[in-house]
Parts: structure tokens; C-alpha cells; sequence
């Protein structure tokens, strides 16, 4: 197994599935998502290819498990990384404001950890 993707995925998942607490650094954030979505992508691939052999969408049963089952990771994640930033986890709410919330969320992903900011 690939050492980033145990590290940054399958730990994260096995050991922070439900932990809000703590702290994630940029490279664990940005990884985990980049790990997610291609797993994503896999998933729908194999998906569509075996529910177009046999003729049936059962398959696609698969990918809503999936979805929901990473609900609560992407989000302790999230936290995890808004609190490094030093901000509250509140402002995941945020992705409920239509357009601006996402963004906004996006460039507190962005920001260098707490402790950078204060040393600079």
C-alpha cells in the first residue's frame, strides 16, 4: 500500500473518524480530499462499467453507502483543520450561505496553521 495514502487516508478514517478534536495540518486536509476524490472517481467508474455489462443500477447503491459513510470524516477534517487555523469548527456553517460560504470556507482551508501565524 502507497505510505501517503495509509497515512493521510486510511488512518484518518481507521483512527479520526469521529474525532473533532485536535488539529489537522494543510498537507493532512488537502490530501485527505485529494485521496477522497479520487476514490470518488473510482468508485463511479466501476460503478457506470458494471451496471452497464449486466444492465441494471444497482451498482449505484454502492456510491450513496459511500457518500453517506464520509460524511462525518469530511467533516471532523474540516473542524480539525478549522481549529489548526485558529477558528472555531462553528464556521463550517458557513457552507450554508449559497455561493460565498463555500469560498469563504476555501480560503480558511487555505491559511497556514495557527502556530505559523503567530511565530510571523
Amino acid at each position: 500500500m502507497i505510505a501517503w495514502f495509509k497515512t493521510y487516508f486510511v488512518d484518518v478514517l481507521k483512527y479520526q473518524y469521529f474525532d473533532f478534536t485536535g488539529r489537522a495540518t494543510r498537507t493532512q486536509f488537502w490530501f485527505f480530499v485529494l485521496i477522497e476524490v479520487i476514490v470518488f472517481t473510482l468508485f463511479v467508474i466501476v460503478a457506470t462499467l458494471i451496471s452497464l455489462l449486466i444492465k441494471d443500477s444497482y451498482l449505484f447503491f454502492i456510491l450513496v453507502v459511500y457518500m453517506i459513510a464520509m460524511v462525518i470524516p469530511r467533516l471532523a477534517i474540516a473542524a480539525r483543520r478549522l481549529r489548526d487555523v485558529g477558528l472555531s469548527p462553528f464556521w463550517l456553517f458557513l457552507v450554508l450561505l449559497p455561493y460565498i460560504g463555500a469560498f469563504v470556507l476555501l480560503i480558511m482551508y487555505v491559511l497556514p496553521s495557527e502556530a505559523f501565524q503567530k511565530a510571523g
